[in-house]
């Protein structure tokens, strides 16, 4: 299941029911057994996001952004699984990196999923936008240093609209 599938899947239920509600609907829809099986076959974790308002449970349009929708999926599965939302609505890939030091890194997550880039492209035609298209490859790619430095590893996700801008990314 693809994190956009999740989101899409669970704005349906916006505003409507919890992260553990959302999993458990999740994890009995058909297909599912697949995924559980999965998981199930992996040592517990902890999970690290870092990102805009698509993760922020205080900023998306339901009581449960995905990552929490993941962490209420992996805790029926495995109670050690861990997820650390960093997720913060409005932040460009800038302040993201200012701050997951302390928000993430603290927390040594064993993988990171980030999902930066809509809040920066949305400034991208301005005179003079808070982070241009090579600082958001600056930016990200030192994320991604940070993530491994602790021994972690990081997927990256993208809007449609920032994909020319992930070139040369490590």
């Amino acid at each position: 299941i693809t994190f956009i599938k999740l989101n899409n899947w669970a704005s349906r239920f916006s505003g409507q029911v919890s992260a553990d509600t959302m999993a458990a609907k999740l994890l009995a829809t058909p297909g599912s057994e697949r995924v559980r099986g999965h998981l199930r076959s992996k040592n517990a974790m902890r999970i690290g996001f870092l990102g805009d308002s698509q993760m922020d449970p205080r900023h998306w349009s339901t009581p449960a952004p995905f990552p929490d929708i993941v962490g209420a999926v992996l805790k029926q599965l495995d109670p050690g699984m861990e997820v650390v939302n960093a997720g913060v609505g409005g932040d460009d890939s800038g302040e993201a990196l200012e701050r997951m030091d302390e928000d993430l890194i603290a927390h040594k997550p064993d993988i990171t999923f980030v999902l930066l880039g809509g809040n920066d492209a949305s400034h991208w035609g301005d005179p003079e936008p808070a982070v241009t298209p090579e600082q958001f490859r600056i930016n990200i790619t030192e994320i991604v240093r940070r993530i491994r430095a602790v021994g972690g590893r990081a997927g990256l996700m993208t809007y449609p609209l920032v994909r020319f801008a992930m070139s040369g990314l490590p």
